[in-house]
């Protein structure tokens, strides 16, 4: 089971690599060879240029239209999460109709090998074509915890939401209604949102008559702990926060909701935050209406970067030069937050207008990579990267030795060594970071080194190069680490245009050195 785990985030790991990459013989090479989709050069290149999310909704599609036998074996031997909103198996699915049109579970049956995702898929498959049928044979399972996956399943592939939202108020209790309501409200909010906000009503009803039933008990308190059912009504409404605030016009009910449900602290602020990420795409004004009527710290920090990251130029522009003319701490650290929101795609260039005066009106202001590279990372300028690529080397020949030592998968046992190292790290950093609050210097290197990559990502790379250079480091080995960043960019997209820029740029010697060991790495 974790190989099929494992290969799901090394599909997801290649397919961004290549979403970066230039060379349209290179990445048609490389799906061909990888994973046997045969695309023509045409095909590839409608490809190109595309963000990482877009480039692989786009070969799944190409993939498991024109192949769909064997795009959907594969599928199968992939053990995929219960996501909510678009999942990626349903994406197989629904590809693969448009040449297999008469798709049903019997067919499927027939054609997928046995493997990790193929119980998964053959309920998707059922649940669009024959939805009360498969819901029975779901309801007359022995195995709580298979219930609840093939209940959520049942909810993804059923094509009519508010059909399905019936059924479940009908014939679901408890933590099964609860995780079936999860993953059908994603698109009941869409589709229906007085429906949405119907099943949301229960569910703090629920909320009300399980805590007034549990004050009587003496172990209420940690039952509920157990259930968790405000952080379920917290949970669900989050599903539907793209529907309401963005598709449909419920923004200032949603603001209205969050301010008087009992939510703890990071429910809030992630409720918040979606709210001002969702709300602003689809009134601006009545977001920055809504947000400019917060007064505790922990909202604002909340609201503002992804407000903000969402808005055009000249907002962003004058949002800036309203706080130069008024600093404020705790916009400050919001507004750099706001450059590179977490999670989210976001324009480099919109980045620059913030960062770039935020930077510049600090003159004693130095850029510090800190704990980038965890406790095993380097200390010196030399090699900033050798801590973490000897963390790689270590875990790769431990895989090496769990396999028997058998010789022929030095590749696929560094890439996995890699993926999981890797990681580690971010988790350990992010767990680092969440302990104490962090502060202004953390947020802006992490702030900067994202909108160098993104620069490399979208531009020409030596574009990110010469932003880094401007800017005030406090160290070279702080420099070396951002502009690793980039020629990690840079070393996808074109090694041989990165290598030639490097060879002819005026950098330090020690820094090309450094820099030199990253590219051949």
């Amino acid at each position: 089971m974790d190989g099929a785990i494992e290969k799901f985030k090394k599909f997801h790991q290649r397919i961004d690599q290549l979403a970066l990459m230039t060379d349209t013989l290179k990445i048609q090479e490389i799906l061909r060879s990888e994973y046997g989709i045969q695309l023509s050069e045409d095909e590839v290149r409608t490809l190109q240029g595309h963000v990482p999310k877009i480039f692989t909704f786009r070969v799944i599609e190409l993939w498991a239209s024109k192949q769909p036998r064997e795009a959907l074996s594969w599928a199968a031997s992939i053990l995929w999460p219960n996501g909510i909103g678009v999942d990626f198996l349903q994406l197989f699915l629904d590809a693969a109709r448009k040449t297999l049109p008469n798709l049903n579970r019997d067919m499927l049956d027939e054609m997928l090998p046995e493997g990790p995702g193929k119980t998964k898929a053959l309920d998707l498959a059922e649940a669009a074509t024959d939805p009360y049928s498969l819901a029975n044979r779901i309801l007359d399972g022995a195995n709580p915890a298979d219930r609840v996956s093939r209940l959520r399943s049942l909810a993804q592939g059923w094509s009519d939401p508010e059909t399905a939202a019936e059924w479940a108020r009908q014939n679901l209790r408890g933590a099964e209604k609860r995780a079936f309501y999860s993953q059908v409200c994603y698109w009941l909010a869409e589709q229906n949102p007085q429906a949405a906000l119907q099943v949301l009503a229960e569910i703090k009803e629920e909320v009300i008559d399980v805590k007034s039933y549990c004050m009587d008990l003496r172990e209420g308190s940690q039952i509920l702990s157990e259930l968790d059912l405000p952080g379920t009504y917290a949970h669900i409404l989050g599903t539907m926060m793209r529907g309401l605030t963005q598709i449909n016009s419920y923004g200032q009910q949603v603001a209205e909701l969050i301010a008087i449900s009992d939510l703890n602290p990071r429910e809030r602020a992630r409720l918040i935050s979606d709210l001002a990420r969702y709300w602003v795409r689809h009134d601006a004004d009545a977001a920055i209406a809504w947000a400019n009527t917060l007064t505790a710290q922990e909202d604002v920090r909340a609201t503002i970067p992804l407000l903000v990251s969402q808005l055009d130029s000249d907002r962003i522009s004058r949002w800036v030069e309203a706080y130069l003319k008024s600093p404020d701490s705790v916009m400050e650290l919001a507004l750099i937050e706001a450059a590179a929101p977490p999670g989210l795609y976001f324009d480099s260039r919109k980045s620059r207008l913030i960062l770039d005066p935020i930077i510049s009106k600090d003159p004693g202001i130095k850029l510090q990579s800190g704990i980038v590279f965890g406790n095993n990372g380097p200390s010196d300028l030399h090699d900033p990267i050798a801590g973490l690529r000897d963390l790689i080397a270590r875990r790769a020949y431990e895989i090496y030795e769990e396999r028997g030592k058998r010789d022929g998968e030095d590749l696929n046992d560094w890439l996995r060594a890699e993926a999981e190292v890797k990681s580690a790290v971010r988790a350990e950093n992010r767990r680092s970071i969440e302990r104490r609050e962090a502060n202004k210097e953390e947020i802006l290197w992490r702030s900067v080194t994202l909108t160098a990559k993104r620069i490399a990502e979208v531009g020409p790379p030596e574009a990110a190069m010469e932003w880094l250079g401007s800017l005030p480091f406090a160290s070279q080995r702080d420099y070396a680490n951002a502009a690793s960043v980039v020629m990690t960019v840079w070393k996808l997209r074109s090694p041989t245009e990165a290598a030639e820029w490097l060879q002819n740029s005026t950098l330090d010697p020690t820094l090309k050195s450094v820099l030199q060991k990253h590219l051949q790495s």
